[in-house]
Parts: C-alpha cells; structure tokens; sequence
C-alpha cells in the first residue's frame, strides 16, 4: 500500500489520524505474519521430524541405509528450528517491553532519544527468525536427500 500524507497546517490532525491508522494497518500486517511464520515452522517442523522419525526409520533399516548420518542431521536442524521459534518468542516479548518503556520514557520527558534509543533484542530477534527458517530449510532438504538415496530417487 503506498500512500503520500502531505502534511499543512489546516488539515494537520486529519493528516496525523491518517498517517496512524495506515501505520497501525502495517504493523497489524507485520504481526499477523509474523505469527503465520512462527506457527509455519513449529507445525512443519514438528510434522517433518514426526514423519521421519517414525515413517522412515520403520521403512529403511538405518543400520544399512545410506547417509544415515544426514537424516539424523536433520532431525537436529529440525529440533533446531523449532527452538529458535521458541527463542523467537521470548526475545519478542523482551523486545517490546523495552520499546513501551522507551514510549512511556518520552511521554514524560518529550526527549526523543527515547524514540530512537536502541534495542538490542530486536537485533536477536531477527536473528531467530531468520535462523529458523535457515534451520527449517535445510533439515527439509537433507530429509529429501535422504528419502531420494534410500527409497530409489525419482
């Protein structure tokens, strides 16, 4: 959505309702998927480790099977993602505990370094996120390697 609020001093509080509202609509878009991410990754990744550790370990004797040792990585990239969206979470919840003391400091002080004081866990925060998809990924690819090996390829 691209909108340009040109700000004048008649239509300054409208402008200001609208400028809020638009960010308010982003921000509630960010969250949502957000969410939609961190579900995703908990639900595939549980379902992808639930698959091969019961599925594939009674179809493929992993005393003889071949790269065994990747299916077992996986199973640790998979573990992997899963902790980091739980990380994600309470990293999360710090984050914004800093930001609404941040807001609440300059409400009462009107002193803007408060506004662009920084937060270190929203750096972490990033982190997890983006290695939990890193994580989910490669444990899927190393699953189908795996698969492809074991059950005669395509």
């Amino acid at each position: 959505m691209n909108v340009i609020i040109y700000m004048s001093d008649s239509n300054n509080d409208e402008n200001s309702k609208i400028f809020l509202s638009v960010r308010e609509d982003i921000l509630n878009k960010i969250n949502s998927n957000s969410e939609a991410y961190d579900k995703t990754i908990i639900s595939l990744s549980s379902a992808f480790l639930l698959i091969s550790t019961s599925f594939l370990t009674k179809v493929i004797d992993l005393d003889i099977a071949i790269y065994s040792s990747v299916l077992k990585i996986s199973w640790i990239l998979f573990f992997l993602s899963i902790c980091s969206v739980i990380l994600s979470f309470i990293v999360s919840n710090n984050a914004q505990e800093i930001e609404l003391a941040n807001w609440d400091k300059y409400k009462e002080t009107s002193d803007e370094q408060f506004l662009y004081a920084e937060n270190k866990n929203k750096i972490w925060l990033d982190f997890f996120n983006i290695s939990s998809g890193i994580f989910f990924i490669s444990a899927v690819g190393l699953t189908l390697i795996f698969m492809i090996e074991n059950l005669g390829g395509f």
